[in-house]
């Protein structure tokens, strides 16, 4: 309906029904569903090749980084970290029994080939790894990163989006996304972007089950047909 070169006018004896499919829902079997409109579609949900704000936040609830940034650092996947004196061996202690979405367990080699595949993509000269010299595996929980040089900031780093852990054994697909985030991707289609919650998520698990975008081509209309006030104000 929303897709329609029609004047929001028209539309108007929809707004009611519109406005409450929109916002969260909840159904008698208790499960809790967001709805929002998006006027453009996904550009990229691969850790590595984000930028856009929407979509940097959208690959934070599908996976998830050695350790997060929430004023200040905080556990992650990674429970504990230390480094030695001069900052350039790094060590990070994993949690145990926390599962990707297709229900592997997560281990120091889904790390290693992580940070592997970040550097791959972003070239060895990037200023975050440039000193990167090895990563080491000291147990199935235990990644050590090597530097040529002192790298005090590299926790910080780490934090961000591009160094979310996906699954290393299965090839990394934006739309059939395997991490082990909050949510997990449902359905992607030219209209559609679907978010279920993941049951076996190892942190706090969400509020809301499903959170569905509807994709839009005319913000116009929408607005018109949300905000009526707004409209009538621009017409006169």
């Amino acid at each position: 309906m929303l897709k329609l070169s029609v004047p929001a006018s028209w539309l108007a004896s929809f707004r009611g029904n519109l406005t409450n499919f929109l916002g969260i829902q909840t159904y008698s079997e208790n499960k809790r569903v967001l709805r929002q409109l998006a006027t453009r579609p996904i550009t990229t949900l691969d850790p590595v090749q984000v930028a856009i704000r929407r979509e940097y936040q959208l690959v934070l609830q599908l996976g998830d980084t050695l350790v997060q940034f929430d004023e200040g650092l905080k556990a992650g996947l990674a429970h504990h970290w230390q480094s030695n004196n001069d900052a350039t061996v790094w060590t990070f202690y994993l949690r145990k029994g926390v599962r990707f979405h297709n229900g592997k367990t997560m281990t120091a080699v889904d790390v290693k080939r992580t940070f592997e595949r970040v550097r791959n993509e972003v070239g060895e000269s990037y200023w975050q790894l440039v000193n990167l010299v090895d990563i080491i595996l000291l147990a199935d929980d235990i990644v050590q990163f090597k530097f040529s040089a002192p790298e005090p900031l590299f926790v910080r780093y780490v934090v961000d989006a591009k160094y979310v852990i996906v699954d290393c054994d299965v090839e990394f697909d934006e739309i059939h996304w395997v991490g082990t985030g909050a949510f997990q991707v449902t359905e992607s289609t030219d209209t559609t972007f679907k978010l279920a919650a993941f049951d076996d998520y190892y942190g706090l698990l969400p509020m809301i089950d499903e959170v569905v975008y509807y994709l839009v081509d005319d913000w116009k209309v929408v607005s018109g047909l949300l905000n009526p006030e707004i409209t009538a104000i621009m017409i006169m």
